[in-house]
């Protein structure tokens, strides 16, 4: 999977962070922040291409799916028990079955992945979806799992200011880096043209807008570079 140069940045940060944590006793978070669109989703893919191995799991739930987060409201755990039973068949799961009780499950689960050498990391993806922020925090401060959460830049700003997402146990990775008009064009047409169907010149006109913001002081952010390449889009400029 081929990613674009912020993107693949990003990547390695996210990298070297999971394998920083893959040495802890204790468990830890991940926010991979940044506007929607960028891509975020695409650097989780690879992540759990390029690092899922006999001893690390990656547990994927988009919470964008019913199932997964009803009426998004809350994530619906069952689902991850589903999961890590189909990605470790050849473990031997009967005791977590033997309990009503959501959090005895999901200790059982943990300490026979721990038994068996397996470090889980369940990744909540698009969680500005889901209702209850809680989620996130909850299988770090119960010891059930490492996790990594996606999410929009506003939303994270919104929800970190009542600290209901927030946790000395979540370490940040923000995509949302502001762009450097003289030295990142190249940057620009790549990530632009990676997600917008727009002409060559329309593309230097956006590049050109932006530019002059810039220089102006009011440096636009990738959300605003994305809002401007949608309607030029939408308009077939």
């Amino acid at each position: 999977m081929k990613l674009t140069t912020p993107q693949e940045k990003v990547f390695q940060i996210l990298k070297t962070e999971i394998k920083e944590i893959e040495g802890s006793v204790s468990n830890w978070g991940i926010a991979l922040i940044g506007p929607d669109g960028f891509g975020k989703t695409s650097i989780i893919r690879k992540i759990k291409e390029e690092l899922n191995n006999e001893n690390l799991v990656f547990a994927y739930l988009d919470l964008c799916i019913p199932d997964v987060c009803p009426e998004r409201k809350n994530v619906n755990w069952e689902e991850y028990f589903k999961k890590i039973k189909d990605m470790l068949p050849e473990i031997d799961f009967s005791d977590v079955e033997k309990t009503e009780s959501l959090s005895e499950k999901m200790e059982r689960l943990s300490s026979i992945c721990r038994k068996n050498k397996k470090r889980i990391f369940i990744i909540l993806d698009h969680l500005e979806e889901c209702k209850d922020w809680r989620v996130a925090r909850w299988p770090i401060e119960n010891h059930v799992a490492d996790v990594i959460l996606v999410s929009t830049a506003d939303a994270w700003e919104e929800k970190e200011s009542d600290r209901v997402a927030t946790s000395f146990f979540i370490k940040k990775v923000y995509l949302d880096n502001p762009i450097d008009f003289v030295k990142d064009k190249e940057i620009f047409f790549e990530v632009v043209s990676n997600r917008f169907k727009i002409t060559k010149k329309a593309m230097e006109e956006l590049f050109e807008s932006m530019n002059q913001k810039a220089s102006k002081g009011k440096m636009p952010s990738w959300d605003d570079i994305f809002r401007e390449a949608d309607e030029i889009e939408e308009i077939g400029e």
